[in-house]
């Protein structure tokens, strides 16, 4: 008799998309991780391409994340 895979039929978890700044992202093809209020957050291709073209910048005043020019 066969063993059963405990794992069968499960799909596997992808992480998607923390971007901070657009929380409706749902995007799982993680570019970087960017360290924001002391967590680490996965960035999706297409947000973090958005935050680079961004007048952003990084800050470690009290916001400690990215803050406008």
């Amino acid at each position: 008799m066969a063993r059963k895979n405990l794992f069968d039929g499960l799909k596997p978890v992808r992480e998607r998309c923390r971007n901070p700044w657009n929380g409706k992202c749902e995007n799982t093809d993680i570019q970087v991780y960017i360290l924001y209020r002391g967590e680490k957050l996965p960035i999706c291709s297409r947000c973090w391409s958005r935050i680079c073209d961004s007048d952003l910048e990084w800050g470690e005043g009290e916001s400690k994340g990215l803050k406008r020019l």
